[in-house]
């Protein structure tokens, strides 16, 4: 498990943004675990990550509609008042449309940084 997954398990945006150049080019999976990150902080960036990503789905991803883009935004919205189930809804979403790496989205931890009970990276 890479320190990026970890962070945006934990919710670790700070975390997340130190390693995201290692990451570059930056794939679906890891891109939408950024979005969230920006969404649930708040962060001012979001609504543009969140465009992004959704953009970059209907675009990489056959059989992505508006139907789809309009659960994908919703579900962003969702984070910021139930982490959980937002996250949940995101990652089910990619899933059915063969994004790799979504489950890093699942785990929501409530505390944030550096994994502290054996779940440091493993790759």
């Amino acid at each position: 498990m890479t320190w990026f997954r970890v962070a945006v398990q934990r919710g670790d945006l700070a975390g997340a943004m130190a390693e995201v150049d290692a990451l570059r080019p930056l794939g679906l999976g890891p891109a939408l675990g950024l979005a969230v990150l920006l969404a649930e902080a708040r962060d001012p960036r979001a609504d543009r990550a969140a465009a992004r990503w959704l953009a970059r789905l209907a675009l990489e991803r056959p059989g992505v509609g508006t139907a789809q883009l309009r659960v994908g935004l919703r579900a962003f919205d969702a984070v910021t008042t139930d982490r959980a189930g937002g996250r949940a809804q995101l990652a089910q979403l990619a899933a059915a449309h063969g994004v790799e790496g979504v489950e890093m989205l699942l785990r929501c931890a409530e505390r944030h940084g550096r994994p502290t009970d054996g779940e440091g990276p493993s790759g």
